[in-house]
């Protein structure tokens, strides 16, 4: 692994076609080489929330490029075929590029990459939260929240930490180390970067702590499914609706409530438009059933 692109991407407001700023941090035999943020003109609203966190206003990317051109001027050039992308948070990230390329219709680029939240996890075991801030301050290190340049440097510093523990493994043997199946950006799909679990039980899945708990959420009481590839593993999904107090199942039934769409893999459809879960959802709503369709974007933001 002699290349090695970390990419944080900020938004102008809850969707993630809103790309406003890309922060990058390039690796090369182990060193940064390059630490950069190049603002983006999202050609979109900006929500005073996301200003109140990054603090990039409509004025400051007045006049700047457009995604297409920052990517084809700044990115683009950056990743070679044996390059390997990371991100902290890397479901995020990827959603956003996946989003914005959609947005201009343009084709998914085609890299693999990690996320250094999961490789955190899987690394600094003692730490009660895997965010960005805790590993960087588990690391002794300052920077500016939030701030792209400065979130890709972190996140540049959190893989270079964790490598130096395994300099001399190739890139199948760190990752089958670190647990980990990489994840895959391609023209023609999707594949989540995420932790090699063991098969699990549904019903093992636990709510972490019942003090948050939330009886007023609108998962509280109510069954989740899932059907296509998420920005995170499926199990960390059903974990966060166990956690606020609502309940998960592998199929829908009459007893589901909320359908949440993940990135569907054409292949895997057998020439059907949809998939079997999304036809049956659909069916048991003509009849009445309380069942809601939801996309990603709005179970992230629920959630």
């Amino acid at each position: 692994m002699k290349r090695i692109l970390a990419l944080d991407f900020e938004t102008a407001n809850p969707s993630r076609t809103s790309m406003c700023s890309v922060g990058y941090a390039l690796i090369e035999d182990g060193k940064i080489i390059k630490n950069e943020e190049i603002l983006i003109d999202p050609e979109e609203y900006f929500d005073s929330f996301n200003i109140s966190i990054h603090g990039i206003t409509p004025d400051m990317v007045e006049g700047e490029l457009t995604f297409p051109d920052v990517w084809k001027k700044y990115i683009q050039p950056l990743i070679s075929e044996d390059t390997i992308l990371i991100a902290h948070n890397a479901g995020f990230d990827m959603s956003v590029l996946r989003h914005t390329c959609d947005k201009y219709n343009m084709e998914y680029p085609n890299f693999k990459y990690l996320c250094t939240r999961i490789l955190s996890k899987n690394n600094y075991q003692s730490l009660n939260s895997y965010s960005l801030s805790t590993v960087v301050e588990h690391l002794g290190l300052e920077f500016e929240h939030h701030k792209a340049s400065e979130d890709a440097l972190m996140c540049a510093k959190i893989y270079l930490d964790i490598k130096s523990k395994y300099e001399n493994l190739n890139l199948d043997e760190f990752c089958k180390e670190m647990k980990v199946r990489l994840g895959t950006m391609m023209p023609d799909g999707y594949k989540a970067c995420e932790t090699k679990h063991s098969s699990y039980d549904i019903k093992d899945i636990k709510a972490e702590n019942e003090e948050g708990i939330d009886e007023n959420h609108i998962f509280f009481n109510k069954q989740v499914v899932f059907t296509g590839t998420l920005c995170m593993p499926r199990k960390e999904a059903m974990q966060h609706v166990v956690n606020i107090g609502g309940q998960v199942a592998d199929s829908v039934t009459k007893k589901t409530n909320f359908l949440v769409l993940g990135v569907q893999d054409l292949r895997q459809l057998n020439g059907k438009k949809k998939s079997s879960k999304v036809i049956k959802a659909e069916s048991l709503i003509e009849k009445g059933q309380d069942l809601e369709i939801i996309d990603e974007d709005e179970f992230l933001r629920l959630i």
